[in-house]
């Protein structure tokens, strides 16, 4: 049994899928979002685009974009070989243009010492840093003191750049002041500003810095501006100060979903710590304030962006559990004058309180019909956040999307026994945020679960679904993507995935767990090979469900079975029905006993085995080995069960030392503790079989059998050890372990 506790012990501590890492996504997204985070990212875009355009006129064409861009973005160094912008200058004579390109190398070099997050300079190493930035400023101010053409804001731009990183401020206000009128170019002049916006702060001039981040989005230089935890007083003060600050929108979502992070955790916190609980009572203590700070603001007419005060207000109650009350100051923000933005947050604010408040009846479907279908077109032509390192693709209208629909509608209707509507919702989502830039449905553009792009066929919340809802539930989604469903679910079919075949294949798999092989096979009929070919559990498809597992944990595939795998769950429902028929027929007649009879019963038993969780045919019955749900189903997967009922069958039939020690030796092997995640434990625990030291003893007193001999169980090493030393069932599990 060495080989085989290997097997079994790498098997129990896999935490991974074969098609994807347990599938969990964060599903906390704040709501309230008045201001764009991604403006700061277009606007690094767009310097960066503006420069390839200006080099490219600068060469003539000559030099390819690509080329150009690489050259600006990267460090790089200055090889001929590496850098044909270069290059193409060096050729070109352009004495001006090459000393240029190598002072903004050596100034993205000396950059990159400190904008590392992971380096650490040394003292000695930023001096020298600091001097390099004094030298590239006064290489420029010469150029500009010299009046030279062509390249004269670039100049000025890297004399200002020289001036802040080497804190010589005063000269870098001395620098605009006697040559910002020459820089042309708005995004150039803009560059350059953001260098003066320090200085602007430190004489006081705080809006005005303000009203300049806000303009390009520079969330970090903005926030700077203010205390590090943004609290009421500081709005209070900020509104005495400027009743209509351009930061105000910004302070206010930054506020509001800090204190929707104290109200709402999630994750791992633990909501009965006195820690939390204090923070709970304080973040509602605030947010009870601010609905009272708001509604001054809102009676005194001193705002200019009512609809942003009033929304923001009807979010505090919302965040309080007052939702009636929320709802009304929303539908009032909504008749207020705003931006777009603001506007969109508010409908979102709303979507999300009425799913989680209505009744769902049709009239609340017709409204969820709109503004779902609404959000999913706002979502798509939203950028996609650059600053998150998610996969697939994420915005705040997909974060809006997530908490509206699989935080609230999904469940809700998932508990009301309609899977056909929550499933069609949840591949809304899915599809959503894995179909990342592409908008449209995955089977006609993308190989199916290719590692670089739609690898969470099975590993998503759609699946996750539908493996765990009844068959008679998914069953009724499938008719909704033939055609069929409620006017919700067909309004929201065309942003879905409907890829018929993934779904019939899904219930002919759970039809096989159910041990329902004949309706199976009918489902199974209406999925191409071409279709299994492109899963991730193909080469898993290809083991022999008829050699047993306890004798040959390790079988070696053969090209040939591994190009005839696609029909492997087919083969495996006619098997059964095959051998259950010859096991009934042998029964009705009475024949329950003998060789024939056990033979029958083992070799059924061996097929279970081999396509339970525990088996190597375990891509039959499952869609990856030992993810959340197949982990959690191993103490009561029903293969095993019946694979055990019939083992003891076979040895209860056939009193030959042969049937016994193999009967024997199976049950022992499926009866050995395992260790894997429990429902009613979230980390790993042992199922134990109360019988599995029953039969170890029963094994040992065949040891001097033929059949003993025979079949090597005198090598197994859990076997002499428990032959030497006889243990109980945890002690010979976890000394394996």
């Amino acid at each position: 049994m060495k080989k085989l506790a290997l097997f079994f012990l790498l098997s129990s501590l896999a935490v991974q899928s074969v098609s994807a890492c347990i599938y969990e996504r964060d599903l906390h997204h704040y709501m309230f979002s008045v201001y764009s985070y991604n403006a700061y990212c277009k606007s690094l875009q767009g310097h960066t685009d503006q420069n390839v355009r200006y080099w490219s006129k600068y060469t003539g064409g000559k030099v390819q974009d690509a080329d150009i861009r690489e050259q600006l973005t990267n460090a790089g160094d200055t090889t001929a070989a590496s850098n044909r912008l270069l290059t193409y200058l060096k050729g070109r004579r352009d004495a001006a243009g090459v000393e240029y390109l190598q002072k903004l190398q050596l100034m993205k070099k000396t950059a990159a010492l400190t904008s590392d997050g992971w380096n650490y300079p040394t003292k000695q190493q930023l001096e020298q840093s600091k001097q390099t930035w004094a030298g590239l400023m006064m290489w420029a101010l010469d150029k500009l003191r010299q009046k030279k053409t062509g390249l004269q804001s670039r100049y000025v731009l890297m004399a200002m750049r020289g001036a802040f990183y080497s804190g010589q401020r005063d000269k870098m206000a001395e620098i605009w002041t006697s040559f910002g009128k020459t820089v042309r170019e708005a995004d150039l002049h803009n560059q350059c500003e953001g260098y003066m916006a320090s200085e602007w702060m430190a004489k006081g001039l705080t809006e005005k810095a303000r009203a300049f981040y806000i303009k390009n989005g520079n969330i970090n230089d903005l926030r700077a501006t203010f205390p590090q935890n943004i609290g009421l007083k500081d709005l209070q003060t900020l509104y005495q100060t400027y009743p209509n600050s351009v930061a105000f929108p910004f302070v206010i979502q930054d506020y509001l979903n800090s204190l929707d992070a104290d109200v709402n955790p999630g994750g791992w916190v633990d909501t009965l710590s006195a820690d939390w609980v204090q923070r709970d009572s304080a973040a509602r203590k605030e947010l009870r304030a601010f609905v009272s700070f708001a509604d001054g603001v809102l009676r005194s007419n001193g705002t200019a962006a009512p609809a942003l005060w009033k929304s923001a207000q009807g979010y505090a109650l919302y965040l309080l559990g007052n939702k009636p009350q929320a709802l009304s100051c929303l539908y009032l923000a909504q008749k207020m004058r705003a931006n777009q933005q603001m506007a969109y947050n508010t409908r979102s604010i709303i979507l999300l309180i009425r799913a989680e408040m209505d009744e769902y009846n049709d009239k609340f479907e017709a409204y969820a019909s709109k503004e779902l279908v609404w959000l999913n077109n706002t979502a798509r032509h939203e950028q996609n956040n650059a600053d998150l390192g998610t996969f697939g693709f994420r915005n705040h209208y997909t974060d809006v999307m997530d908490r509206v629909v699989l935080c609230v509608m999904a469940p809700r209707y998932a508990r009301m026994g309609k899977i056909s509507t929550a499933a069609i919702l949840t591949n809304m989502a899915d599809e959503l945020t894995l179909t990342q830039n592409t908008y449209n449905r995955r089977t006609s553009l993308v190989p199916r679960d290719s590692f670089s792009s739609f690898n969470r066929d099975y590993a998503s919340d759609l699946f996750v679904l539908l493996d765990t809802a009844s068959v008679e539930g998914v069953t009724a989604y499938y008719q909704v993507l033939k055609g069929g469903g409620t006017p919700l679910e067909q309004s929201l079919l065309p942003f879905c995935y409907v890829e018929q075949q993934y779904v019939a294949e899904i219930i002919a798999t759970k039809l096989m767990r159910q041990f329902r092989f004949k309706s199976a096979i009918e489902y199974l009929k209406l999925v191409d090979d071409k279709f299994v070919q492109g899963m991730n559990i193909l080469p898993y498809l290809a083991y022999s469900p008829g050699e047993p597992l306890w004798f040959n944990a390790h079988q070696l595939i053969a090209k040939k079975q591994k190009k005839g795998a696609a029909d492997a769950k087919m083969r495996f429902c006619k098997l059964m029905l095959k051998q259950e028929d010859a096991l009934q027929k042998a029964t009705s007649k009475g024949k329950t006993s003998g060789k024939k009879f056990a033979v029958l019963a083992y070799n059924m038993a061996t097929a279970y085995t081999q396509a339970s969780c525990l088996g190597q045919c375990w891509a039959l019955t499952h869609y990856s080995w030992t993810s959340a749900p197949d982990s959690l189903a191993l103490a009561d997967d029903p293969y095993l069960k019946r694979a055990k009922t019939l083992l003891r069958t076979a040895f209860n039939a056939d009193a030959s030392d042969d049937n016994k020690v193999r009967c024997l030796y199976a049950l022992a092997t499926l009866g050995r503790p395992y260790r894997c995640m429990l429902k009613t434990d979230p980390w790993f625990s042992y199922v134990n079989d109360p019988d599995y030291s029953k039969y170890m003893q029963m094994l040992a007193r065949l040891a001097d059998t033929e059949a003993f001999a025979s079949y090597g169980i005198g090598r197994c090493d859990e076997m002499k050890d428990y032959m030497g030393a006889p243990k109980s069932a945890g002690d010979a599990g976890q000394k394996n372990e």
